[in-house]
Protein backbone atom coordinates (compact mmCIF):
# COMPACT_ATOMS: atom_id res chain seq x y z
CA UNK A 1 0.00 0.00 0.00
CA UNK A 2 1.45 3.44 -0.92
CA UNK A 3 2.61 5.65 1.96
CA UNK A 4 1.27 8.86 0.39
CA UNK A 5 -2.38 9.30 1.54
CA UNK A 6 -3.65 10.37 -1.90
CA UNK A 7 -1.93 7.43 -3.58
CA UNK A 8 -3.32 5.10 -0.92
CA UNK A 9 -6.85 6.35 -1.54
CA UNK A 10 -6.34 5.97 -5.30
CA UNK A 11 -5.26 2.37 -4.79
CA UNK A 12 -8.30 1.72 -2.58
CA UNK A 13 -10.88 3.64 -4.64
CA UNK A 14 -12.63 0.59 -6.09
CA UNK A 15 -12.75 -1.23 -2.76
CA UNK A 16 -14.00 1.86 -0.96
CA UNK A 17 -16.71 2.39 -3.56
CA UNK A 18 -17.79 -1.25 -3.32
CA UNK A 19 -17.52 -1.83 0.43
CA UNK A 20 -18.14 1.53 2.14
CA UNK A 21 -19.44 4.38 -0.01
CA UNK A 22 -22.98 3.07 -0.31
CA UNK A 23 -23.38 2.90 3.46
CA UNK A 24 -22.16 6.48 3.88
CA UNK A 25 -24.15 8.06 1.04
CA UNK A 26 -27.29 8.48 3.14
CA UNK A 27 -25.54 11.14 5.22
CA UNK A 28 -25.11 13.21 2.06
CA UNK A 29 -28.87 13.56 1.80
CA UNK A 30 -28.98 14.69 5.44
CA UNK A 31 -26.36 17.34 4.65
CA UNK A 32 -28.25 18.60 1.61
CA UNK A 33 -31.50 18.77 3.55
CA UNK A 34 -29.75 20.91 6.20
CA UNK A 35 -28.09 23.19 3.65
CA UNK A 36 -30.88 23.25 1.05
CA UNK A 37 -28.79 24.91 -1.68
CA UNK A 38 -30.61 26.88 -4.37
CA UNK A 39 -30.24 25.83 -7.97
CA UNK A 40 -28.03 28.81 -8.81
CA UNK A 41 -25.65 28.18 -5.90
CA UNK A 42 -21.97 27.44 -6.43
CA UNK A 43 -21.13 24.19 -4.62
CA UNK A 44 -17.77 22.64 -3.79
CA UNK A 45 -17.42 18.99 -2.72
CA UNK A 46 -14.16 18.50 -0.79
CA UNK A 47 -12.75 14.98 -0.68
CA UNK A 48 -15.64 13.66 -2.74
CA UNK A 49 -14.34 10.09 -2.93
CA UNK A 50 -15.16 7.65 -5.72
CA UNK A 51 -18.91 7.96 -5.32
CA UNK A 52 -19.15 11.78 -4.94
CA UNK A 53 -22.56 11.18 -3.37
CA UNK A 54 -23.41 14.72 -2.30
CA UNK A 55 -22.47 16.09 -5.73
CA UNK A 56 -24.57 13.64 -7.70
CA UNK A 57 -27.55 14.17 -5.41
CA UNK A 58 -27.24 17.96 -5.68
CA UNK A 59 -26.95 17.83 -9.49
CA UNK A 60 -29.66 15.26 -10.18
CA UNK A 61 -32.74 16.33 -12.12
CA UNK A 62 -34.68 13.86 -9.99
CA UNK A 63 -33.85 15.62 -6.71
CA UNK A 64 -35.21 18.95 -5.44
CA UNK A 65 -31.92 20.89 -5.52
CA UNK A 66 -30.80 20.63 -9.17
CA UNK A 67 -27.71 22.72 -8.52
CA UNK A 68 -26.22 24.04 -11.76
CA UNK A 69 -22.59 24.64 -10.71
CA UNK A 70 -20.82 21.90 -8.72
CA UNK A 71 -17.10 21.23 -8.47
CA UNK A 72 -16.24 17.89 -6.87
CA UNK A 73 -12.63 17.50 -5.77
CA UNK A 74 -10.39 14.80 -4.35
CA UNK A 75 -6.63 14.54 -3.92
CA UNK A 76 -6.76 10.93 -5.11
CA UNK A 77 -6.77 10.59 -8.89
CA UNK A 78 -8.20 7.08 -8.55
CA UNK A 79 -11.27 8.43 -6.74
CA UNK A 80 -11.86 11.04 -9.42
CA UNK A 81 -11.50 8.36 -12.10
CA UNK A 82 -14.19 6.27 -10.40
CA UNK A 83 -16.42 9.33 -10.07
CA UNK A 84 -15.93 10.14 -13.77
CA UNK A 85 -17.10 6.65 -14.66
CA UNK A 86 -20.18 7.15 -12.52
CA UNK A 87 -20.82 10.50 -14.17
CA UNK A 88 -20.79 8.90 -17.62
CA UNK A 89 -23.29 6.27 -16.52
CA UNK A 90 -25.58 8.75 -14.79
CA UNK A 91 -25.52 11.13 -17.76
CA UNK A 92 -27.13 8.41 -19.87
CA UNK A 93 -30.37 8.73 -17.89
CA UNK A 94 -29.91 12.31 -16.67
CA UNK A 95 -27.98 14.30 -19.32
CA UNK A 96 -28.12 17.52 -17.26
CA UNK A 97 -25.62 16.09 -14.78
CA UNK A 98 -22.84 16.28 -17.37
CA UNK A 99 -23.05 20.08 -17.57
CA UNK A 100 -23.69 20.69 -13.90
CA UNK A 101 -20.85 18.67 -12.34
CA UNK A 102 -17.10 19.09 -12.85
CA UNK A 103 -14.65 16.63 -11.28
CA UNK A 104 -11.10 17.72 -10.44
CA UNK A 105 -8.02 16.30 -8.73
CA UNK A 106 -7.38 18.88 -5.98
CA UNK A 107 -5.79 18.54 -2.55
CA UNK A 108 -8.44 19.54 -0.02
CA UNK A 109 -5.79 20.81 2.38
CA UNK A 110 -4.93 23.65 -0.03
CA UNK A 111 -7.78 23.76 -2.59
CA UNK A 112 -5.32 25.17 -5.09
CA UNK A 113 -7.08 26.54 -8.15
CA UNK A 114 -10.32 27.32 -6.28
CA UNK A 115 -10.72 31.09 -6.05
CA UNK A 116 -11.11 32.94 -2.77
CA UNK A 117 -14.69 33.74 -1.71
CA UNK A 118 -16.13 31.98 -4.76
CA UNK A 119 -18.37 29.29 -3.25
CA UNK A 120 -21.79 29.40 -1.63
CA UNK A 121 -21.40 25.94 -0.10
CA UNK A 122 -18.48 23.63 0.66
CA UNK A 123 -19.43 20.08 1.56
CA UNK A 124 -16.92 17.82 3.31
CA UNK A 125 -18.58 14.47 3.90
CA UNK A 126 -16.33 12.36 6.13
CA UNK A 127 -13.29 13.87 4.44
CA UNK A 128 -11.53 16.79 6.16
CA UNK A 129 -11.55 15.01 9.52
CA UNK A 130 -9.29 12.38 7.90
CA UNK A 131 -6.78 14.86 6.49
CA UNK A 132 -3.20 14.73 7.83
CA UNK A 133 -3.59 18.46 8.54
CA UNK A 134 -7.23 19.04 9.50
CA UNK A 135 -6.78 22.71 10.33
CA UNK A 136 -5.39 23.36 6.86
CA UNK A 137 -8.46 21.70 5.40
CA UNK A 138 -10.91 23.77 7.47
CA UNK A 139 -9.04 26.98 6.71
CA UNK A 140 -8.93 26.27 2.99
CA UNK A 141 -12.68 25.65 3.03
CA UNK A 142 -13.19 29.00 4.76
CA UNK A 143 -10.96 30.72 2.21
CA UNK A 144 -13.04 29.64 -0.78
CA UNK A 145 -16.42 30.37 0.84
CA UNK A 146 -18.17 33.69 0.39
CA UNK A 147 -18.05 35.77 3.58
CA UNK A 148 -21.25 36.16 5.60
CA UNK A 149 -23.37 33.88 3.38
CA UNK A 150 -21.12 30.94 2.43
CA UNK A 151 -21.54 27.74 4.44
CA UNK A 152 -19.35 24.78 5.21
CA UNK A 153 -21.33 21.55 5.68
CA UNK A 154 -19.08 18.82 7.10
CA UNK A 155 -19.66 15.43 8.68
CA UNK A 156 -17.60 13.48 11.22
CA UNK A 157 -18.27 10.29 13.12
CA UNK A 158 -19.88 10.90 16.51
CA UNK A 159 -18.28 9.40 19.61
CA UNK A 160 -20.62 10.62 22.35
CA UNK A 161 -23.18 7.87 23.02
CA UNK A 162 -26.88 8.62 23.14
CA UNK A 163 -29.57 6.57 24.87
CA UNK A 164 -29.31 3.90 22.16
CA UNK A 165 -25.52 3.88 22.12
CA UNK A 166 -23.52 3.85 18.92
CA UNK A 167 -22.73 0.40 17.61
CA UNK A 168 -20.54 1.54 14.72
CA UNK A 169 -18.39 3.78 16.94
CA UNK A 170 -17.97 0.91 19.41
CA UNK A 171 -16.77 -1.38 16.63
CA UNK A 172 -14.39 1.28 15.31
CA UNK A 173 -12.95 1.98 18.76
CA UNK A 174 -12.52 -1.76 19.30
CA UNK A 175 -10.71 -1.96 16.00
CA UNK A 176 -8.28 0.79 16.95
CA UNK A 177 -7.70 -0.83 20.33
CA UNK A 178 -6.74 -4.18 18.78
CA UNK A 179 -4.34 -2.94 16.11
CA UNK A 180 -0.85 -3.67 17.52
CA UNK A 181 0.77 -0.67 19.20
CA UNK A 182 3.87 -0.90 16.99
CA UNK A 183 1.62 -0.06 14.02
CA UNK A 184 -0.73 2.51 15.53
CA UNK A 185 2.00 4.60 17.17
CA UNK A 186 3.27 5.46 13.68
CA UNK A 187 -0.14 6.63 12.48
CA UNK A 188 -2.32 9.70 13.04
CA UNK A 189 -5.53 7.88 12.08
CA UNK A 190 -6.31 7.02 15.71
CA UNK A 191 -6.84 10.75 16.33
CA UNK A 192 -9.74 11.03 13.90
CA UNK A 193 -12.20 10.33 16.71
CA UNK A 194 -11.02 13.25 18.85
CA UNK A 195 -13.46 15.67 17.20
CA UNK A 196 -16.40 13.25 17.40
CA UNK A 197 -18.34 15.37 19.89
CA UNK A 198 -19.84 18.82 19.51
CA UNK A 199 -17.48 20.84 21.72
CA UNK A 200 -14.09 19.88 20.20
CA UNK A 201 -15.50 20.04 16.67
CA UNK A 202 -16.93 23.51 17.31
CA UNK A 203 -13.68 24.68 18.89
CA UNK A 204 -11.62 23.42 15.96
CA UNK A 205 -13.85 25.22 13.46
CA UNK A 206 -13.68 28.44 15.49
CA UNK A 207 -9.90 28.06 15.58
CA UNK A 208 -9.99 27.84 11.77
CA UNK A 209 -11.80 31.17 11.39
CA UNK A 210 -15.47 30.23 11.36
CA UNK A 211 -17.57 32.46 13.60
CA UNK A 212 -20.93 30.68 13.50
CA UNK A 213 -21.03 26.90 14.01
CA UNK A 214 -24.14 24.77 14.44
CA UNK A 215 -23.85 21.02 15.10
CA UNK A 216 -26.57 18.55 14.13
CA UNK A 217 -26.47 14.91 15.30
CA UNK A 218 -27.88 12.41 12.80
CA UNK A 219 -28.10 8.65 12.92
CA UNK A 220 -28.89 5.72 10.69
CA UNK A 221 -28.87 1.95 10.96
CA UNK A 222 -26.71 -0.28 8.81
CA UNK A 223 -27.60 -3.88 8.06
CA UNK A 224 -24.66 -6.21 7.52
CA UNK A 225 -25.95 -9.49 6.08
CA UNK A 226 -22.84 -11.55 6.74
CA UNK A 227 -19.43 -11.62 8.36
CA UNK A 228 -17.49 -10.79 5.21
CA UNK A 229 -19.56 -7.67 4.44
CA UNK A 230 -18.94 -6.35 7.95
CA UNK A 231 -15.20 -6.99 7.83
CA UNK A 232 -14.92 -5.47 4.36
CA UNK A 233 -16.60 -2.30 5.61
CA UNK A 234 -14.48 -1.83 8.73
CA UNK A 235 -11.15 -3.38 7.67
CA UNK A 236 -10.76 -3.44 3.91
CA UNK A 237 -12.78 -0.60 2.38
CA UNK A 238 -10.45 2.33 2.96
CA UNK A 239 -6.72 2.85 3.49
CA UNK A 240 -7.44 4.32 6.92
CA UNK A 241 -7.55 0.79 8.30
CA UNK A 242 -6.47 -1.18 5.24
CA UNK A 243 -2.86 -0.04 5.53
CA UNK A 244 -2.77 -0.89 9.25
CA UNK A 245 -4.32 -4.32 8.71
CA UNK A 246 -1.84 -4.94 5.92
CA UNK A 247 1.02 -4.58 8.42
CA UNK A 248 -0.44 -7.16 10.81
CA UNK A 249 0.72 -10.74 10.91
CA UNK A 250 -1.83 -13.37 9.98
CA UNK A 251 -2.44 -14.19 13.64
CA UNK A 252 -2.83 -10.50 14.53
CA UNK A 253 -5.30 -10.02 11.68
CA UNK A 254 -7.38 -12.97 12.90
CA UNK A 255 -7.43 -11.48 16.40
CA UNK A 256 -8.56 -8.09 15.07
CA UNK A 257 -11.31 -9.71 12.99
CA UNK A 258 -12.54 -11.70 15.99
CA UNK A 259 -12.65 -8.56 18.15
CA UNK A 260 -14.58 -6.64 15.47
CA UNK A 261 -17.13 -9.44 15.12
CA UNK A 262 -17.57 -9.65 18.90
CA UNK A 263 -18.04 -5.86 19.15
CA UNK A 264 -20.67 -6.02 16.39
CA UNK A 265 -22.60 -8.68 18.29
CA UNK A 266 -22.84 -6.56 21.45
CA UNK A 267 -26.36 -5.22 21.89
CA UNK A 268 -27.77 -7.64 19.32
CA UNK A 269 -28.83 -10.30 21.85
CA UNK A 270 -27.52 -12.88 19.41
CA UNK A 271 -24.25 -14.10 17.95
CA UNK A 272 -25.19 -14.55 14.34
CA UNK A 273 -25.77 -12.52 11.20
CA UNK A 274 -27.38 -10.38 9.97
CA UNK A 275 -26.43 -7.65 12.44
CA UNK A 276 -27.86 -4.14 12.58
CA UNK A 277 -25.51 -1.41 13.74
CA UNK A 278 -26.72 1.99 14.82
CA UNK A 279 -24.38 4.66 13.47
CA UNK A 280 -24.19 8.29 14.55
CA UNK A 281 -22.54 11.27 12.90
CA UNK A 282 -22.32 14.99 13.52
CA UNK A 283 -22.95 17.44 10.69
CA UNK A 284 -21.47 20.88 11.23
CA UNK A 285 -22.87 23.90 9.39
CA UNK A 286 -20.37 26.73 9.70
CA UNK A 287 -19.98 30.26 8.31
CA UNK A 288 -17.94 33.36 9.02
CA UNK A 289 -18.53 37.10 9.07
CA UNK A 290 -16.25 39.90 7.96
Amino acid sequence: MPSNPADAWSASAKKYKEYCAGYLAIYSRDALLLANPAGDSSVLDIGCGPRAAVSFLAASSHEPWQVQNIVATDAAAGCIQQAEERKKRQALCDPAVDGRLALRVVDGQTLDGIEDASMDYAFAMFSIFLFPDRLAGWRSARRVLKPNTGKLVASVWATEPNSRGDDAARVLQTLFAHIPERIMQKRKDSKLMEIGSASPLTNELHQSGFTQVDIYPVEHSYVFPDRRTLLNFFLEGSPVMGTAIGQCTEEEKKAVEAAVIQAAYQGQNKTEFPVVLNSRALIAVASYRE
